[in-house]
């Protein structure tokens, strides 16, 4: 979905290039972008097993390069440097056994807003905050734990998106978004303040 008004009226300007599919001979669309509003959906594969496929709101077009030709911004970077995703969020649980994380990810006005799950995987040894979180017992323990469970808000950079279909023990088909922890700009526990400041919230 294209939410900026900027990325709908470049789209539609080239609606006459827009890419027909995989199998067409049309040049191939390049592009920088800023996408927020993450969701995931299943869907049953050919094959019988559940898919899934990532969706999210496409705010703004940095570049976008059609074949060779720059169409929109100044400059292409070929070293396109790794894509990220700015989550602010907060922390529901931490399985050290499997180093990962779940997290909500909050979405849309910040009086109503909505939430989207993410399974975080991160590395242990370079994010010792989490053990040292579990030491102080300020590690959340999941969401139904969540009237005892310490208030962890937090801002991570987030890489290696993925989405993953998988059926219930019911057999409803359910899907799921998994992120590798890339850094922490900002994390607070309750009234504790473990990585940034006023600046990095």
């Amino acid at each position: 979905m294209v939410a900026g008004q900027p990325a709908k009226r470049l789209l539609w300007s080239l609606k006459e290039r827009w890419p027909q599919g995989f199998n067409s001979q049309s040049d191939r669309w390049t592009a920088d972008i800023n996408i927020g509003s993450l969701s995931v959906a299943s869907f049953n594969k050919k094959n019988g097993e559940v898919g899934a496929v990532l969706k999210g709101r496409l705010l703004n077009i940095r570049n976008l390069k059609i074949g060779n030709e720059l169409v929109a911004g100044e400059e292409w970077n070929e070293q396109i440097p790794e894509p990220s995703y700015h989550a602010i969020s907060y922390l529901n649980d931490c399985n050290f056994d499997k180093s990962f994380l779940k997290i909500s990810v909050l979405d849309g006005k910040i009086e109503e807003p909505n939430y989207q799950s993410l399974n975080v995987n991160f590395d242990a040894q370079a994010f010792p905050v989490f053990a040292e979180m579990q030491s102080l017992a300020l590690m959340p323990k999941g969401i139904k734990n969540k009237e005892s469970n310490a208030k962890v808000f937090c801002i991570l950079s987030l890489t290696g998106l993925t989405a993953s279909g998988f059926k219930t023990k019911e057999g409803d088909n359910k899907a799921a978004i998994w992120a590798s922890l890339a850094s922490i700009r900002y994390l607070k526990a309750d009234d504790t303040v473990f990585i940034g400041g006023k600046e990095a919230a």
